[in-house]
């Protein structure tokens, strides 16, 4: 069994997937692949576990993801841009990840989880004092870039709104 895992949806459907492949195939690596459906709502759950950009493909070496291998091992001064929505969609710690690399937060992408309508609406799991704590005592953060993937400018200054009642602006 290689040590490296790369999880790809269809190589015939998808150029991302086949991109990963090739990359993976030519490096020389010894690595599983593993194929899930991209319209199989348990694989797509699975691929969220994975990738907390629901995106494929996800490269995973001893256990570590690329995130991990390439921040253990690039220059301190190469900075990581977390996406808060999709690292909490995925039910991954961010304050954790924050934590892990001090002072390699300086922009995060603020955005909701779940794809909530608003930051601190319902379904929103993101953990806000928990991650502002995070950026501002351990990570770093300087920026915090307000995002929607497909969103309106109507959900960025709403969300403005809530940053500044939240004492973030």
């Amino acid at each position: 069994m290689a040590k490296t895992t790369l999880t790809i949806s269809s190589k015939n459907y998808s150029s991302w997937s086949l991109r990963g492949w090739l990359l993976a195939k030519f490096s020389g690596i010894e690595f599983d692949e593993v194929v899930t459906a991209p319209d199989d709502a348990s694989a797509r759950a699975e691929i969220l576990l994975l990738s907390s950009s629901i995106l494929v493909p996800c490269l995973r070496h001893e256990g570590a993801t690329v995130w991990d291998i390439f921040f253990t091992r690039a220059n301190r001064d190469v900075i990581m841009q977390c996406d808060l929505g999709h690292m909490g969609t995925a039910d991954a710690d961010q304050v954790a990840y924050i934590s892990k690399y001090p002072g390699r937060s300086a922009t995060v992408h603020v955005k909701p989880a779940h794809a909530a309508p608003l930051l601190g609406d319902t379904p929103d799991t993101n953990k806000w004092p928990e991650i502002f704590k995070a950026c501002e005592s351990v990570g770093g953060t300087e920026w915090y870039i307000v995002e929607y993937d497909g969103g309106s400018m109507d959900k960025v200054v709403r969300t403005m709104d809530v940053l500044k009642k939240w004492g973030k602006l």
